[in-house]
């Protein structure tokens, strides 16, 4: 099933190719199964990504961005990144006539590098379920292809494609420790279990996993003294959830299984999980199990960079004081 994420607000940003420094690649999970096959090697300093069940690897140095972004919206200072569903600016690319400004998107000169996890299809609803590489497309500089569900497009030039191409695999858990399918999946009354976030010392890493419609698209390790930093911030933030916007600017009733939250996992002298909800109007706050705390912007920021980052949302300058750069 393809992912539903960043659904459509009243704020709109365009974030394309948004840079970030990238930690040296953790060895995926056991539950990691080859694709194509060709080499499964990486060097040292790639990194893996993961989007639902499909998982590649990508030079450390690429940034983040937004899929589909149009490329006559590109910054000239624009890098590799890859790129998840979120937030666009459409101004309308145009060429000298015809489809030519579409197929310009198609050129590494005009249309930059990037990987496109959750690539639209205007003639197609879903994307092949297959475990195994479908529905090859190459177009230009760029490969589209489907699997498990998932739509992708890699643009590059023709040897680091076909490097990227061969890393891809399935997984059930990503890079960072997050499961596939979110823990809330199915319930839309579920809670972590505990212990109490004031319970937890000594931490020592927190996973955010980012889920929509209660499948992974993205997530993030945080650790050390800036985990630790985090958590105590969510111990310090008020009882009671919220900031809260009027229902009214929100479609009813809410659902909180297809809703994007982040899970965060934590490392530390007790394992703890930690529900962190954004999304909506009603249901925001920090749940451990055993209360919902307020967003605050020490609690939430640490975990919202990078892929997990927030494009869309609803609640105006309120909210994005908490979670925007």
């Amino acid at each position: 099933m393809r992912i539903a994420l960043f659904a459509a607000s009243c704020v709109v940003l365009a974030l394309a190719g948004c840079g970030t420094t990238a930690p040296a690649p953790a060895e995926p999970e056991a539950t990691a199964s080859p694709v194509r096959g060709a080499t499964q090697e990486v060097p040292d300093d790639w990194r893996w990504e993961t989007y639902g069940r499909v998982q590649l690897a990508v030079p450390g140095e690429w940034g983040y961005g937004t899929t589909e972004r149009q490329w006559c919206t590109r910054s000239k200072k624009e890098k590799p990144f890859v790129g998840r569903p979120g937030a666009l600016t459409m101004v309308g690319c145009s060429g000298t006539g015809g489809t030519e400004g579409q197929a310009e998107d198609f050129s590494l000169s005009k249309g930059g590098q990037f990987v496109w996890f959750g690539v639209s299809d205007r003639n197609r609803t879903s994307a092949s379920e297959q475990e195994q590489l479908t529905s090859w497309v190459t177009t230009g500089d760029r490969i589209t292809f489907e699997m498990a569900g998932e739509r992708v497009a890699i643009q590059a030039p023709q040897a680091l494609r076909e490097q990227i191409l061969d890393t891809v695999r399935l997984t059930e858990n990503d890079q960072n420790g997050c499961p596939i399918e979110a823990p809330f999946a199915g319930d839309p009354d579920w809670r972590p279990s505990g212990p109490a976030v004031t319970e937890l010392g000594k931490v020592k890493s927190v996973s955010a996993c980012r889920y929509g419609g209660a499948q992974l698209g993205s997530s993030i390790k945080v650790k050390g003294k800036k985990a630790a930093r985090a958590i105590k911030a969510i111990a310090e933030a008020p009882k009671g959830g919220g900031p809260k916007t009027p229902a009214a600017n929100c479609m009813q009733p809410e659902d909180l299984v297809a809703m994007d939250q982040i899970v965060l996992l934590v490392e530390a002298d007790k394992q703890g999980t930690i529900g962190l909800r954004w999304d909506g109007c009603l249901h925001r706050g920090l749940d451990d199990g055993t209360a919902v705390r307020q967003l605050t912007r020490p609690a939430v920021r640490p975990f919202v960079t990078g892929p997990n980052r927030i494009s869309a949302w609803t609640g105006g300058a309120r909210l994005a004081r908490i979670h925007q750069p």
